[in-house]
């Protein structure tokens, strides 16, 4: 069995349990920091697709310089999530027709991730299981991920102080302009 902890105390917790003789993991559990089960589930089969030469890196790399800055602009350097580092940056669609467009930052902790979606007021407020939305000035922030609410709720009364407190609709749409869409 493997435990993975985070460092932050808030983040989700998991446990593996791996074949002995592959390394191979079979079932899992994440549990939230109250040690409350938020999702378990176990491997029926393994079926090896290819033989690698050599380790793969599947660590997501770090935004790069030229958009933390920019991230940093929009959001102030105060926004953070602690232990969770930014990792994406992009448009995407809200909803199921993806006509209502959104910025989306994507952060991880190398283990779980949190989104925060930033969109026009205009598109009203979204709503859901691990998800807290607050409305600062013409937009909505709204935060993912499976973290508790309060941390959650935190982290967007700190993004509410910044300078996304000023954002309007043009502002957000010269943003989102300027994004590639996600996949």
């Amino acid at each position: 069995m493997l435990e993975l902890t985070p460092r932050n105390g808030f983040s989700p917790s998991w446990r593996f349990w791996l074949d002995e003789e592959t390394g191979l993991r079979l079932a899992y559990e994440q549990r939230d920091a109250a040690g409350r089960l938020l999702a378990a589930g176990r491997y029926l089969g393994v079926e090896r697709l290819e033989l690698l030469d050599e380790p793969r890196d599947l660590s997501l790399a770090e935004l790069p310089e030229r958009a933390l800055e920019r991230l940093e602009r929009l959001t102030g350097p105060e926004a953070g999530l602690a232990g969770f580092i930014p990792v994406r940056l992009e448009r995407t669609g809200l909803g199921a027709e993806n006509g209502r467009l959104a910025l989306r930052l994507t952060l991880w902790d190398g283990l779980n991730s949190a989104v925060l979606l930033v969109y026009s007021a205009a598109e009203g407020q979204a709503e859901g299981s691990y998800l807290q939305s607050r409305r600062t000035g013409r937009v909505v922030l709204s935060a993912l991920g499976p973290l508790p609410n309060d941390v959650l709720d935190a982290w967007l009364a700190r993004l509410a102080q910044g300078p996304l407190r000023r954002l309007g609709a043009r502002q957000l749409r010269s943003w989102l302009e300027g994004l590639k869409d996600g996949p």
